[in-house]
């Protein structure tokens, strides 16, 4: 929705989707355990096996087949039909990002939500963390600077200091994001 609100396009579909699943284990002292799965780097989408979660659970079964590893097996097998979902891939045109609005006034995008990319790339969670480190740290120089001004103006300074900072966290991350 922030996105949206500050101009960006919808991120496209790749005609691709993933899939995510979950599976509960009961540890030895009784502890419930919920183990996230992440089946591969998208499928070619299609209906028919996106809406059906056993087609879902027997398609990432028979990619297993051969795997060395049978415990991933295993844990497919352990889950639930009603943890396991499809997700379609997105991402977003590289020159959106160029020529965009990241923030406005006190509000800015990072994350999925500015760059979302397909898991293939093997970099949306370490960009989503670099956006984080970077925001943090141009909101806390911008809100560190104490700066006297009467009652009735303290709020209004503190938001065009909230906003110089996500100004500076959006040029910043721009090219990076890119």
């Amino acid at each position: 929705m922030v996105a949206k609100w500050l101009g960006f396009k919808t991120p496209v579909f790749t005609e691709r989707s993933a899939i995510r699943a979950y599976a509960n284990f009961n540890s030895v002292h009784g502890y419930n355990r919920k183990f996230l799965q992440f089946f591969g780097n998208g499928f070619r989408s299609d209906k028919r096996l996106e809406e059906n979660p056993a087609k879902l659970k027997q398609f990432v079964l028979n990619k297993l087949e051969n795997a060395a590893d049978q415990h991933l097996r295993a844990v497919v097998e352990a889950t639930e039909l009603d943890n396991i979902v499809s997700s379609p891939l997105r991402f977003r045109h590289p020159w959106e990002l160029i020529w965009g609005n990241m923030s406005k006034g006190n509000v800015c995008v990072a994350g999925d939500a500015l760059h979302p990319m397909t898991p293939d790339i093997g970099q949306g969670g370490c960009a989503a963390l670099e956006d984080g480190v970077v925001l943090g740290r141009r909101l806390a120089e911008a809100l560190k600077k104490q700066v006297i001004v009467a009652n009735e103006e303290k709020d209004k300074e503190e938001f065009k200091r909230i906003e110089i900072g996500l100004k500076n966290y959006a040029s910043q991350r721009r090219w990076r994001s890119f």
